[in-house]
């Protein structure tokens, strides 16, 4: 019996002692409360591609997983619909028509102005280690994005970098033990076209159907590298390899995750999964991304996961309110108690959050189609044209997903409300950068970088 008892006590003291020793690691490293920062972006990553939303394939295993103890938004946005003017809205606060980083042409490109403070830099001067590594080239120190890294890594100098060369630079990054608290962004270009997944995950999916391609659909698919002796004429092998390469991502991701695990850098960590923008499959007549603001190219994935320990642990499992990048940023900064240097555009996401109207913008002259604004209210979207001041488009998204019931002037009132809304945001827009007197800084591209950019169908 005594003998019982001596053991039942020293396997008491074996347990205090070691939860004294967690404690005591846990405080040595978080000890003035500021959880690690973790945000994933895969680059042209489609909401609809992706299993947790109910896409049938089996895209996304590992994020489906980490999805099951996260936060899952329903309806999250991009504020454009493609890379630079997303990301540089994701960094600063701002959407396009406050800091114009919108365009290219001519071997020319509009930069972030050095007059705006990113989120990074934001939490640099908190005491955030900061590290960035980017597999998307226009993603650049050249184009002010660097701004608030203490690391800012390219990954390579092919023009699409594989999420296995990423991971190697990030996990060589953790495992020289940054100081903490650390921020960290990562960017996968994968999903991205040309789609080249390696095997098996070029040939993981196959579909029965065949979608056939007419000769403008072939013209408009040409960065893509297409080849008739492959794709037999077969929309349907594009979606097979875009399919495959979210699935080799994920792989990826969760490679990633396993080591960071091994690391013991998930605890007290903040952790968000999403995308910069869609990619469009002819669902209104284009493939790509950055000619339109229709779901297929701004509906993105959004998932956040948060300790428990942090302020964090108020929030819901599942959110259906609609938000857009540039709320992760502003939750995260007003959960720290941090905030802009000036008034932000995005929101905090709370609980008790009232449904908000969503913004997005594709107003580069130069790109790929007319520029517009965008604006979903509730269950209705318009589609502003900017060179005509008009609404052009209005869809009830309820009824109309897929918005091809195009229902402009049959609700009088409510295109009435949006298009208040929409002119208001540029009137508040042309003021906010006026107050703000940002530089508007256009750069000369690299020749090498502007190669590379037209292998992704950029240039």
């Amino acid at each position: 019996m005594k003998l019982i008892t001596r053991v039942l006590v020293l396997c008491v003291l074996f347990l205090v002692a070691g939860s004294l020793i967690v404690f005591s690691f846990k405080k040595s490293i978080f000890d003035d409360g500021k959880p690690n920062i973790l945000i994933i972006v895969i680059d042209a990553w489609r909401r609809d591609h992706t299993g947790l939303y109910g896409y049938p394939r089996d895209t996304t295993p590992n994020i489906d997983r980490f999805s099951r103890k996260a936060l899952t938004f329903e309806n999250a946005s991009s504020p454009s619909s493609w890379t630079v003017p997303s990301i540089a809205s994701f960094f600063s606060g701002f959407y396009s028509t406050v800091h114009g980083v919108i365009s290219h042409y001519d071997g020319k490109a509009r930069s972030l102005s050095s007059d705006i403070v990113t989120f990074a830099e934001i939490l640099k001067r908190d005491g955030y280690t900061t590290g960035a590594f980017i597999a998307n080239h226009w993603v650049s120190k050249e184009l002010g994005f660097g701004q608030g890294f203490d690391t800012f890594d390219h990954i390579s100098d092919i023009y699409k970098p594989t999420a296995f060369m990423v991971n190697m630079q990030v996990q060589r990054w953790f495992e020289e033990s940054p100081r903490h608290p650390f921020y960290v962004y990562v960017h996968y270009m994968d999903v991205h076209g040309p789609y080249r997944a390696p095997a098996p995950y070029s040939v993981l999916f196959k579909s029965v159907e065949k979608r056939p391609l007419t000769k403008d659909q072939r013209a408009l698919l040409s960065y893509l590298e297409v080849n008739p002796i492959v794709d037999n004429n077969n929309l349907s092998y594009y979606l097979d390899q875009y399919d495959g390469e979210i699935r080799y991502t994920d792989h990826n991701i969760g490679s990633l995750l396993g080591r960071l695990h091994d690391l013991k850098k998930m605890e007290d960590l903040i952790l968000v999964i999403t995308s910069d923008h869609g990619e469009a499959f002819f669902e209104h007549g284009v493939c790509d991304h950055g000619y339109s603001l229709y779901s297929e190219e701004i509906s993105i994935p959004l998932i956040m996961k948060y300790p428990d320990e942090n302020c964090l642990t108020d929030m819901p499992s599942y959110e259906t309110k609609r938000v857009d990048l540039m709320d992760i940023s502003s939750t995260l900064l007003d959960r720290l108690a941090l905030g802009y240097p000036y008034t932000k555009e995005g929101h905090e996401i709370a609980p008790d959050d009232q449904q908000k109207y969503i913004i997005a913008e594709e107003i580069s002259k130069d790109m790929k189609g007319p520029p517009k604004i965008a604006c979903i209210v509730q269950k209705y979207k318009a589609i502003y044209a900017l060179d005509d001041a008009e609404l052009v488009e209005f869809y009830d998204l309820e009824k109309d997903p897929a918005e091809k019931d195009n229902l402009i002037q049959t609700l009088p009132d409510k295109e009435g409300e949006t298009k208040e809304i929409i002119e208001k945001h540029i009137r508040t827009s042309v003021q906010r950068k006026k107050e703000l007197n940002l530089s508007e800084n256009e750069i000369n591209l690299d020749p090498g970088l502007i190669e590379k950019l037209k292998l992704l169908g950029y240039l």
